[in-house]
């Protein structure tokens, strides 16, 4: 999923549909961030004046992701994530 569209529509009801915490957003073939449940809550709807209806995944998604690969010691990652304090890695 692109990073421009509007949040409010597909990428929110894939998320409730499915039962999902975290969708990862691409721009031409690059993953270039993730949006999560904590995202929609501390980027969106904790802001005074937020607008349910505006914003678009862009203003809401975390930029820079951090990755992980199949082949990676589990230790490693493990200490990947509590180093940047992030609770996931696609």
């Amino acid at each position: 999923m692109g990073p421009s569209g509007h949040f409010r529509h597909r990428r929110r009801e894939m998320m409730c549909k499915h039962d999902i915490g975290a969708i990862p957003i691409g721009q031409n073939d690059r993953l270039i961030g993730m949006v999560t449940d904590r995202d929609i809550v501390c980027k969106g709807l904790a802001k005074e004046k937020f607008d349910i209806h505006s914003p678009t995944t862009r203003d809401v998604m975390t930029s820079g992701i951090h990755c992980c690969g199949k082949d990676d010691d589990l230790a490693k990652a493990v200490r990947h994530m509590e180093e940047l304090k992030i609770r996931r890695l696609p």
